[in-house]
């Protein structure tokens, strides 16, 4: 955070740009409030604070934000990516469920993927995405790299439009 001097035994890169406090949170409650139902609300927060506990390698899931427009799904990411400024990548949901062979070419050893808008209605494979929320090892094969398995124990948030199929209950 930005009150801790950055140490070489943290093994970090980035530094989040604010000190967490104890305070008031009135706006972002209120705002929070009206976008989305108490139940919702605290299965977004639940998320935020795995994630901010280091405790996402023992949840095997993802955040799927639905709905149409201008319900809340932008701005809910939007603050997230605030919070976890310099530790999220973007990820292209409909790429990685593709045939491409170069499909987990995106994956990257961040805490954070997010997809602000995909259309996953359409999976045709759905493997990669499983090994990503199961924090399996996964190869990543990028154009013109040597292919290497990565261990993905972060957090993937994703929002759409439109449902998401699921095309076998016991797919995951």
């Amino acid at each position: 955070f930005a009150n801790e001097k950055m140490k070489l035994e943290d093994y970090a890169t980035n530094q989040l740009n604010y000190t967490p406090e104890v305070g008031s949170t009135e706006s972002f409650d209120e705002l929070m409030n009206k976008l989305y139902e108490e139940e919702e609300l605290n299965k977004i927060l639940w998320f935020i604070g795995a994630l901010l506990t280091n405790n996402m390698h023992l949840i095997q899931k993802f955040l799927f934000l639905y709905g149409g427009k201008g319900t809340g799904k932008g701005t809910a990411i939007k603050i997230i990516k605030m919070l976890f400024s310099g530790y999220w990548e973007p990820i292209d949901l409909a790429h990685l469920t593709g045939n491409s062979e170069f499909a987990t070419g995106q994956v990257k050893e961040v805490p954070l993927l997010i997809d602000d808008d995909s259309d996953i209605s359409r999976i045709q494979k759905d493997t990669n995405l499983l090994k990503l929320t199961a924090h399996e090892p996964i190869p990543v094969n990028a154009k013109y790299k040597t292919t290497y398995d990565v261990i993905f124990n972060g957090l993937l948030i994703t929002a759409s439009n439109q449902r998401f199929k699921v095309r076998n209950i016991d797919s995951g």
